[in-house]
């Protein structure tokens, strides 16, 4: 079962202080944007759109910069449960409650980029267009620019019409700023028209719940239920269907912090014996559609 705020114990906080937390975070926010100038990386968790049912609204503070490191565990139901039960005693869940993320991965016609990402090298990168919800054209989505270096994440995001971040993803409008130069940067070294170029190659979405620690909001966990995918009619503004990716019962936990894991959760990881999964929602779809034929490794073959 999902905390509720009734059932949270010490770890219920007062609208007063959540308040007063986003009120900080934005404060924060100018001092990262000038980090980010000067050429270092800011290291702050993300916090979602605060309303992802209406994107179009201008959200207090999106962070756009991170640097974090990321780990992932494939859960039962039971873990699960035990999980939920734990993090309701020293976690916060987040505002936006239960949500749905899609996102529209961009690869190469023989997906390239989906096959650095399974052959764990020590530096890949991903391009991305995600929303959660299905937008109209003015509304805002994300387009994203996703590095990992021996370990570490670091992404680069700029939020902006959904009509204009398609442009963006085909290089046919200017960039505005330095993440969107990055990400542009990005689009040309893949998007060589030579060699088909980018295109929307698969579009990935899931259920999610995500929790920030009680007393540090730079912890954050989050739980995927339900990850599904489909290379037709890629787009954020249709429907969600799609392939299951993981087994029936199993849940994905991200665990995302910049320094290491609070001890409880590593006590729990222990008692219940649960090690960390090399894990790629984009990576393991390619592997599926390898698998069933529809992908032939390093060509453009797919199926009708």
């Amino acid at each position: 079962m999902i905390p509720t705020r009734a059932t949270m114990g010490r770890g219920t906080r007062t609208r007063a202080a959540r308040g007063a937390v986003q009120t900080s975070c934005a404060s924060r926010q100018h001092a990262r944007e000038g980090a980010e100038a000067s050429g270092r990386v800011p290291q702050r968790d993300s916090q979602e759109p605060r309303d992802p049912q209406d994107p179009r609204r201008a959200p207090r503070a999106v962070q756009c910069v991170f640097r974090r490191r990321e780990t992932k565990y494939l859960l039962t139901e039971d873990e699960r449960a035990s999980l939920e039960a734990l993090i309701g005693e020293h976690m916060v869940p987040d505002a936006h409650g239960p949500s749905t993320t899609r996102s529209v991965y961009l690869d190469t016609p023989d997906y390239l980029l989906a096959r650095r990402s399974i052959e764990h090298p020590l530096y890949k990168e991903k391009l991305r267009l995600r929303s959660y919800r299905a937008p109209a054209g003015d509304d805002l989505v994300f387009l994203e620019l996703k590095k990992k270096y021996d370990g570490v994440v670091y992404k680069r995001r700029t939020q902006t019409p959904y009509d204009r971040a398609r442009l963006l993803a085909r290089g046919e409008v200017p960039p505005r700023g330095q993440i969107e130069r990055e990400i542009a940067a990005a689009v040309a070294r893949y998007g060589d028209p030579a060699a088909g170029g980018l295109r929307p190659a698969m579009l990935v979405a899931y259920d999610r719940v995500a929790f920030y620690g009680e007393d540090d909001p730079d912890f954050r966990m989050t739980l995927d239920r339900n990850v599904r995918y489909r290379t037709s009619d890629v787009r954020l503004d249709g429907t969600t269907e799609g392939t299951q990716v993981l087994a029936p019962g199993q849940t994905l936990l991200e665990v995302k912090c910049a320094e290491a894991m609070p001890l409880w959760l590593v006590r729990w990881m222990t008692e219940h014996r649960v090690f960390r999964s090399s894990f790629s929602k984009y990576g393991a779809a390619y592997r599926r559609e390898v698998a069933a034929g529809a992908v032939r490794l390093g060509t453009v073959a797919l199926s009708a």
